[in-house]
C-alpha cells in the first residue's frame, strides 16, 4: 500500500515523501502529486519503484498553499488529476502554517497525521533511513543496502493504515422502516470527481447511545451512489438520528427524522449537506425521487370564536317595524287592535308566516277572546283605583 507519509509547504523547494507499507514492490512511475485545484501537477519519474517498507522523496514546486487551507493528493497513473477518471490513492487536508523546518508527517509511519521537525528520507518514528537504493555487486547481483537490525522496542514495519479520511461523502437516503423481510439501509453519495474507497467506516445513530456503530467498507465511483446494507435493526421507527463516521469515528455527515412510514425512505432533496430531507419512494443506488405529499388526516379543524359568532343563526321577521301588529288602550276603556297591511311574507326557522289583512273576519274571530280579557282587566283596575 502506497501512501503520502510526509510533506512540507514552507520549504524551498517543497517536498513530498511517499512510502510503501505493503509487502510487495510498487511501481509508482507516472503517478501524480497534486494540490486541491488548478491545472498544474507533478508527475513521478519513470522507473520509480518502491520496495516494501521503503520511501521516496520528491522535490518541486507543488503549489501547496503556505498560509491557507489546501490538500495534498496522490493519484495513480490511470488518468491525470484534472480528469474525472483520475483514481485517488491518498490525500490530506491541512489548515496550519508551518515553518520551513517543519513538515506534516504520519506518526507512526503510515498512520496518524501530526506536525514534526522534517525527517524526509527517514522513518518518522525511528529516524532510520527509509530509502532503499539497489547496488550492483561484481556478479551483477543487486543487493539491498544494510539496514540496522531493529531492537525489541523498535519496528520498521508500520501498522497498515485505514482508508483516507475523505470529505464530501454525504448521506443521500435512509430506509429506517423497511418492508417485512427487508433490511434497513443507508445510501451514500460521493460528491467528488474521483473514486473513494471507504474502509472500516461506520454508520451510527444517536451519539454515545442507542445501537453499536455499524462498520462497513465500500467503494463509490465519482458523483455516484452506493448502499450500506445494515443486517441488524439499528434505527427507531418513531424517530432517530443517522450519522456517517470515518474510520477514526469522526462525524462526516448526519440527519434526523421524527417519524417513519413502512416502506418509505427519507431522502435529500438535493445532493449537498445543507439540503433538507423528506419522505420519498425508495430509490437505492439511484438518483432520489421527488418528495411524497402527505396530508394529516387526523387533524381536527376547530373553529375560532369569530367563526362561531358568524355561524350563529339570526332569527328575524321579514316584516318591517311599520308593518307589525300594534295593540293599545283608549281612554274609553276600549282596546283597539290595528293590523297594518303588508304584502311580504316573513319566515322564522324556515316556516312561512301567514299574511294578515286589515278587515279579515277570520282574524277578528280569533282576536275576540283577547279583547274581552283585556276589557275585564281594565274594568277591575278602575274599581280598585276608586
Amino acid at each position: 500500500m502506497v501512501l503520502i507519509n510526509e510533506f512540507s509547504t514552507s520549504s524551498t523547494p517543497q517536498k513530498v515523501e511517499v512510502i510503501n507499507i505493503g509487502s510487495k514492490s510498487a511501481d509508482i512511475s507516472g503517478w501524480f502529486i497534486d494540490d486541491s485545484g488548478g491545472k498544474s501537477f507533478f508527475t513521478i519519474p519513470d522507473e520509480t519503484i518502491l520496495e516494501p517498507n521503503s520511501c521516496a522523496v520528491f522535490e518541486s514546486n507543488f503549489y501547496f498553499n503556505k498560509s491557507t487551507r489546501d490538500t495534498v493528493r496522490l493519484f495513480d497513473k490511470t488518468a491525470v488529476p484534472t480528469s474525472t477518471s483520475a483514481k485517488l490513492i491518498d490525500y490530506y487536508t491541512y489548515t496550519q502554517n508551518l515553518s520551513p523546518q517543519q513538515s506534516f508527517s504520519r506518526l507512526p509511519d503510515g498512520q496518524d497525521w501530526t506536525v514534526i521537525n522534517s525527517t524526509f528520507g527517514l522513518f518518522n518514528q525511528t529516524k532510520i533511513s527509509c530509502i532503499k537504493t539497489p547496488t550492483l555487486t561484481p556478479t551483477n547481483t543487486p543487493v539491498i543496502s544494510d539496514i540496522p537490525t531493529p531492537t525489541k522496542t523498535e519496528s520498521l514495519t508500520p501498522t497498515p493504515t485505514q482508508s483516507p479520511n475523505y470529505d464530501n461523502i454525504i448521506i443521500s437516503e435512509v430506509e429506517p422502516n423497511p418492508d417485512t423481510d427487508s433490511n434497513e439501509w443507508v445510501e451514500l453519495f460521493n460528491n467528488n470527481s474521483f473514486e473513494v474507497q471507504l474502509t472500516n467506516w461506520y454508520i451510527d445513530d444517536v451519539e454515545n447511545s442507542g445501537s453499536t456503530p455499524y462498520k462497513f467498507s465500500l467503494t463509490i465511483n465519482p458523483f455516484s451512489y452506493a448502499i450500506v446494507d445494515i443486517n441488524s435493526s439499528m434505527f427507531n421507527n418513531d424517530g432517530d438520528s443517522v450519522r456517517l463516521l470515518s474510520f477514526t469515528k469522526q462525524e462526516k455527515d448526519s440527519m434526523r427524522y421524527s417519524y417513519s412510514k413502512k416502506g418509505e425512505s427519507w431522502g435529500r432533496k438535493e445532493m449537498n449537506t445543507s439540503s433538507s430531507f423528506c419522505l420519498q419512494n425508495p430509490s437505492p443506488s439511484q438518483e432520489n425521487n421527488q418528495c411524497i405529499k402527505t396530508e394529516n388526516k387526523n387533524k381536527k379543524i376547530v373553529p375560532t370564536q369569530t367563526q362561531v359568532k358568524k355561524s350563529r343563526l339570526s332569527f328575524k321577521s321579514s316584516l318591517s317595524k311599520e308593518k307589525q301588529p300594534k295593540y293599545y288602550f283608549t281612554n274609553q276603556n276600549q282596546v283597539e287592535f290595528i293590523i297594518s297591511e303588508h304584502s311580504q311574507r316573513g319566515s322564522v326557522l324556515g316556516k312561512t308566516t301567514k299574511t294578515e289583512s286589515k278587515n279579515s273576519k277570520e282574524n277578528d274571530f280569533y282576536l275576540l277572546p283577547l279583547l274581552y280579557s283585556s276589557l275585564t282587566l281594565v274594568s277591575a283596575l278602575r274599581k280598585i283605583l276608586k
